[in-house]
């Protein structure tokens, strides 16, 4: 299963997880401390719930789900879209939360009513947060449920609220895909929707080398519109470097090829960033 990551790239002797990265428009450093540091991420699920996800935190109707953190003190987070406005998501969701015990306790609004973040408690140990972000008519949802104490929940949402004020769309790499390679483990950026940067990592086992690795990589890339600049080999690394012209903007890419042990062992990472 695919996992998900934030951050900056670095390679050395395998795969390390990341730094906080940068949003458009603002420094959403913050928030990633706080889930980060501490508890700290235990597991991420992308694309579902994870497991023990209180069956009274239903998802709003229409939700379609991104992903989830279990993080190491046993609360969990998770992000969501729909396409509908806050004024249509938010009452009908928060109505069905208050059926299943739910009680309201505190709510904010953004200076230009960008987000909406609500806290939420239940017999007076469970506690949950939602931001609402709207953006161009779809919203961008982030819940947070778990025992903490009621003051960094806040500095939580209040976090998040930030983030979702520099929320951009973008999604500009193309989905990797290897012919005649075993893929053993691979990660993708998780919250793209937060930030101007996009990476993609996976180790691979292939009787092949690694200028052919790359080339592979390479078509895909360009298959999705991005140009070549230049390439090289530097050590056990094939390395290439690209450029796209998208509607929102310039993005450059790196692609690095890392031959590791044993002998058809490699690591590959694709880091796009956007310049303007």
């Amino acid at each position: 299963m695919r996992k998900f990551f934030v951050g900056v790239f670095m390679l050395s002797l395998g795969f390390v997880f990341f730094l906080p990265g940068k949003a458009i428009g603002g420094d959403v450093t913050d928030i990633f401390d706080v889930l980060l540091f501490p508890p700290g991420v235990a597991a991420v699920y992308p694309g579902e719930l994870a497991p023990g996800w209180p069956e009274n935190v239903p998802l709003p109707s229409g939700a379609q789900l991104a992903g989830s953190l279990k993080l190491k003190d046993e609360s969990l987070v998770a992000a969501f879209t729909v396409a509908s406005t806050i004024g249509d998501v938010a009452s009908p969701y928060l109505s069905a939360l208050q059926t299943e015990s739910w009680i309201l306790i505190g709510e904010d609004v953004g200076e230009d009513e960008e987000y909406h973040s609500y806290t939420l408690q239940r017999e007076d140990v469970d506690l949950l947060a939602l931001v609402l972000y709207d953006n161009e008519g779809t919203t961008y949802g982030t819940i947070y449920y778990g025992e903490r104490d009621l003051a960094d929940l806040r500095a939580v949402i209040e976090l998040i609220a930030d983030m979702f004020s520099s929320l951009a769309d973008v999604r500009v790499l193309p989905e990797f895909s290897f012919v005649d390679a075993e893929v053993v483990d691979e990660a993708i950026s998780p919250m793209s929707l937060f930030m101007d940067e996009e990476t993609y990592q996976a180790k691979v086992k292939a009787e092949i080398e690694a200028v052919e690795l790359k080339a592979t990589l390479e078509t895909q890339l360009t298959d999705a519109g991005w140009r070549a600049v230049d390439s090289g080999i530097s050590g056990p690394t094939v390395w290439g470097r690209y450029e796209l012209e998208s509607n929102d903007g310039t993005w450059r890419a790196v692609l690095l090829v890392f031959t590791g042990e044993p002998m058809g062992t490699f690591f590959v990472s694709v880091h796009a960033y956007k310049i303007q």
